[in-house]
Formats: structure tokens, sequence, C-alpha cells
């Protein structure tokens, strides 16, 4: 009688002995169709070994150091690379849900269209992977170190990543809103058409960080570590601020309207062309900051330090600068109508070296 899982044309999946599987690998043959566990891969070295189709059951990866080894296809669910080592491999389509990487050196390895799904990475080392269109859902990334990663188009959803440290990592086209990132350290990565939304980022650090042209509303920075960040054209409405470090960080082009400033720490900032319209800055520091052209109507500047600060063009209207510290502030063109100050004393209301150099840009043939 012929099998019923034949009849449907279903593969009958095969397996081999662990000597099978290691004469194979050494004759560089594709190990295709076939299912393996603990018993058939007991002391077998998988260097340079190609799996496609294969179904992995059980199997404990951290005695199998892995090199330059390719999965195809494969199904590696719950499978264990805890505490092991993956060197140059790739994962292609495979399905690794819920798989156990901690403790485990994965260096310049590609994970493509694979399933990690419920994955742990807990004080995992991440050098130089890739990870291509994957799902990362309910993945927990805990004291990990990304150095040199690429996250593409990569699903987080209600993922976990605590106390990890990511350096020059790029995040792309990834929805954040639903992921909790909590006790990062983030220095020169690249977040690039990512949503933020609603996040909480409160006490992390992000040096150096990209976050042009983000969705960032809402989001939550109080006491975090901005230096030297770009938000170039960020969406950052109603963002808080609150005793933020952001020194040199630059929000051009930006809109936070109704964001939280307070107590911040902007000196030498760059908020050139922003929608700051009823932002708080009250009691913040802006020293040597560039506000040129910012549309800072109805904003509040209460007790702020503005030394060196320059709001050439910018439109002040209604705004309240009482008990702010002025020095050399500039003032040229700035629209002030209804705007409160307690004092004008520091402020440079005419540029006269710069109306000179308007008059002579008007007067230049084009």
């Amino acid at each position: 009688m012929q099998n019923p899982a034949a009849r449907r044309g279903a593969v009958v999946l095969k397996t081999l002995t662990a000597q099978a599987l290691q004469q194979k690998i050494s004759r560089g043959e594709t190990i295709d169709s076939v299912i393996l566990g603990p018993e058939q891969l007991t002391g077998v070295g998988l260097r340079g070994a190609v799996f496609i189709n294969v179904q992995f059951s059980a199997v404990d990866f951290g005695q199998c150091p892995l090199e330059d080894t390719l999965f195809d296809r494969c199904r590696l669910d719950d499978a264990d690379f805890s505490q092991g080592d993956i060197n140059g491999c790739r994962f292609n389509h495979c399905a690794l849900r819920r798989a156990n990487f901690s403790k485990c050196g994965i260096t310049g390895s590609l994970f493509n269209h694979c399933r990690l799904d419920g994955s742990q990475l807990r004080a995992t080392r991440l050098t130089e992977t890739q990870f291509l269109e994957c799902l990362l859902a309910g993945a927990v990334l805990e004291q990990c170190a990304l150095d040199k990663v690429t996250l593409y188009k990569t699903p987080l959803l209600q993922a976990r990543l605590h106390d990890c440290r990511a350096t020059l990592t790029t995040l792309f086209g990834i929805d954040l809103s639903a992921t909790t990132i909590s006790h990062g350290h983030f220095d020169r990565v690249i977040f690039a058409g990512c949503d933020h939304h609603d996040n909480d980022y409160r006490q992390q650090s992000f040096i150096g960080c990209q976050f042009t042209d983000n969705a960032m509303d809402n989001v939550n920075f109080s006491h975090a570590t901005l230096s030297r960040s770009c938000f170039k054209g960020a969406s950052l409405g109603g963002a808080r601020f609150e005793q933020a470090r952001g020194e040199q960080a630059l929000f051009i082009d930006s809109d936070l309207q109704r964001a939280q400033c307070r107590h911040g720490h902007f000196d030498q900032g760059q908020f050139i062309g922003a929608n700051l319209r009823q932002a708080d800055f009250s009691h913040a520091s802006l020293v040597q900051a560039l506000l040129h052209r910012a549309g800072a109507a109805h904003s509040r500047w209460v007790g702020c330090n503005l030394t060196y600060a320059d709001f050439s063009a910018a439109d002040l209207q209604g705004a309240d600068l009482r008990q702010a510290q002025f020095k050399r502030t500039q003032m040229h063109r700035a629209r002030q109508t209804a705007a409160l100050f307690s004092t004008r004393q520091g402020l440079l209301e005419a540029d006269e070296a710069l109306y000179a150099a308007e008059e002579w840009s008007h007067r230049r043939p084009p």
C-alpha cells in the first residue's frame, strides 16, 4: 500500500548517521532534506557545511562551532546556540523561533528572511552581522553588544532591548513604537526611517546618533544624553527633553511644537528652521545655539541662558523670555510682536554688517 504522505506529494525526510554526515561535509556535498538530531551531530565538524531544507530537532549547537556554514530553508525552532560561536554563517529563509543565542558570539553572519520570533539573545555579542527582513517579534535582547550590525526592515514588535550597547549600528525602516528599549547605550547608531512615537527613552544614552526624518512624536528623552545627535527633519511634537543633555545636537527643520525642554542643556545646538511653536525651554541652557528662522511663536524661554544665541529671522511673536539671560544674543530681523521681556540688555537688535551683506546679496546680478 502506498504511503499516504507520498500520495499527497509530501516530502518524506530521512536521516543520516553521524559518520555519513561527516563524510558528506568533508566531501563538500550538500546536506538536503534530512532530519538531524543530537545523535547525528555529536562529534561532527560543521565548518563549511551546506544544509538545505534540513529539519533540526532539539539540537545544541553550543558544542558545534559554526564557521562558513549555510542554512537554507531549514527548520531550527528551539535550537540552542548558547555559549557557542557563529562565524561567517548564512541563514536564508530559516525558521529559528525561540532559538537561544545567549552568551553566543555572532560575527560576520547574515540572517535573511528568517523567523526569529521569541528568540533569546542575552549577553550576546554581535559583530558585523546583518538581519534582512527578518521577524524578531517578542525577542529578548538583554546586555547585548552590537557592533556594526544592520537590521533592515526587521520588525521588533513586543521585543525587549534591555541594557544593550550598540555602536556603528543601523536600523532601517523599523517600527519601534511597540518595542521596549531600556537602559540603552547607543553610539553613532543610525535610525533611518524608523517610528519611535510614544517611546520611553528616559536616562538613556544616544551619542552622535542619527534620527533624520524619524517619527518621534511624544517620545520621552528626559534626563537622556543626546550629545552631537542629529534630529534633522524629525517629527518630535510633544516630545519631552526635561534635563536632557543635548549639547551640539542638530534639530534643523525638525518639528518640536509643544516639546517640553525645561532645564535641558542644548549649548551649541542648532534649531535652524525648526518648528518650536509653544515649546517650553524654561530654565534651559542654549549658549551659542543657532535658531535662525525658527518658528517659535508662543514658546517659553523663562530663565533660559541665551548667551550668544542667534534668533536671526526667527518668529518670537507672543514668546515669553522673562528672566532670560542675554549676552550678545542676536535678534536680527526676529519678529517679536507681543513677546515678553524682563530686560532687553544684552540683545543685539540689529546686525549692521549682516544688513550690508543682505543688501549686497539683493543687488548682486543673477
